[in-house]
């Protein structure tokens, strides 16, 4: 299978200052003066190779992508559980493993409904029909928000909740707690183009930010805004 390789990442947008260009760049390349970048700080064995684990990773998301299209067409009454399906196989490979629903979470301003969850790791997957900004009422909550709002607010209020994901299965996005609600940040992934166009290059960045590895979260600190 060819892999297409880019100068830049066109299936990737980062939002604010989570991750500058340059820092991505670096990390698609792994440059040691980062730190966190090895095969261990990725719970891989020594012997291990980072090509042949990523490769494979992609080989099943491709897979997953093709047999995700495929059922969608047939059936498109069940675009949410098959949005699910295919994002929960799209992590797997990323050492997550067997994500499981999550419990709502109540707190005394409000209750926060994400669909899942890994560990303390927010992961709400939405269907491929709900765009990640649109505001709606969650039938958990008389409160509305976006899918988005609702993780990224989840994340600044509760404590020990640093990382978080955000999915339509077309768009993914991992956000960090953010002390700003007004001023967005995030990483954004256009998972529709990277696999309809093989955006092999983008895809290794994806698995570097997005393994369960790095939502270890709990040395973490909120990010803090200047402004």
């Amino acid at each position: 299978m060819q892999k297409r390789q880019q100068a830049a990442f066109t299936t990737v947008h980062s939002e604010g200052t989570l991750f500058t260009g340059d820092m991505l760049q670096q990390i698609a390349k792994r440059e040691t003066k980062l730190g966190g970048l090895t095969l261990e700080d990725y719970h891989l064995l020594k012997s291990g190779q980072f090509n042949e684990v990523i490769t494979h990773a992609w080989e099943e998301a491709l897979k997953a992508w093709s047999e995700y299209t495929r059922d969608y067409q047939a059936h498109p009454e069940r675009h949410l559980a098959l949005t699910r399906e295919w994002v929960l196989k799209l992590l797997s490979p990323l050492n997550y493993g067997r994500v499981q629903r999550a419990d709502v979470i109540q707190t005394p301003q409000r209750t926060y409904a994400v669909s899942h969850s890994w560990q303390r790791i927010p992961i709400h997957l939405v269907s491929s029909e709900t765009e990640l900004d649109k505001v709606v009422r969650s039938s958990a909550d008389t409160r509305r928000s976006s899918p988005y709002s609702t993780v990224q607010e989840l994340l600044n209020r509760v404590d020990g909740n640093f990382w978080g994901i955000v999915s339509n299965g077309k768009l993914l996005r991992l956000l960090r707690k953010n002390v700003s609600m007004t001023r967005q940040a995030y990483i954004e992934f256009d998972l529709e183009a990277m696999m309809k166009g093989e955006v092999y290059a983008d895809f290794v960045l994806f698995w570097l930010l997005c393994h369960q590895s790095r939502l270890e979260g709990e040395k973490l600190e909120p990010v803090r805004d200047s402004s």
